[in-house]
Parts: structure tokens; C-alpha cells; sequence
């Protein structure tokens, strides 16, 4: 991918970002890529049968974070919001926090 400056997007839920995207962002990191992680939160590993996620999510210091609620932006604050993280030189995290319907 030699001279492709944009960042790379990463779209996970907050059970799988627990179980292995700490990892990989860790890596990310290190390597200094340019790269956007949307984390959509919604307390529960649906996947397996919705159990609640007992940890809560801590992202590194060195990451970018951005956390909102779903639902309470226009897309035009989306649109902004996700300009601003694919500006930034390193890794960025949109935590996504999703209310789930009973």
C-alpha cells in the first residue's frame, strides 16, 4: 500500500474488541498506522447468546478517543466527527455506545 495515506477503518462490536481488539490496537500502535476503530457498544455479547460484557471498555491514552451515544447526533456530526479522527496521525477510536431495545 505504499503512498496510500488515508486511515484504515475497523468496525467492531465491544465483545469482540474485548476478547481481541486490545491486541491489535496495541499492535497498531506500535507500528504507528494510521487507522480508525469504531467500537458500537451495547454492554452484551449478542453472538453468543447476548450475555452481559462484566468489564468495562478502557482504551489507551495513546488513542484518539471520541465516546457518544447512538442516537443523539445528526449525520452531519457523524460526517465531523469521523473527519476529525481520520485526521489524526495515529490510531483513533469512535466508542459507540448503543441502547439495546428490551
Amino acid at each position: 500500500m505504499s503512498g496510500y495515506g488515508g486511515p484504515v477503518f475497523c468496525i467492531t462490536g465491544d465483545s469482540a474488541f474485548l476478547h481481541s481488539g486490545t491486541l491489535a490496537l496495541e499492535e497498531c500502535a506500535s507500528r504507528g498506522l494510521k487507522m480508525v476503530i469504531i467500537v458500537i457498544d451495547n454492554g452484551s455479547a449478542v453472538s453468543t447468546g447476548g450475555q452481559t460484557i462484566p468489564a468495562r471498555i478502557v482504551f489507551p491514552q495513546a488513542a484518539k478517543t471520541v465516546s457518544v451515544r447512538h442516537g443523539l447526533m445528526s449525520s452531519t456530526e457523524y460526517r465531523s466527527m469521523l473527519q476529525h479522527l481520520c485526521n489524526w496521525n495515529g490510531v483513533s477510536i469512535l466508542h459507540l455506545r448503543v441502547e439495546m431495545e428490551k
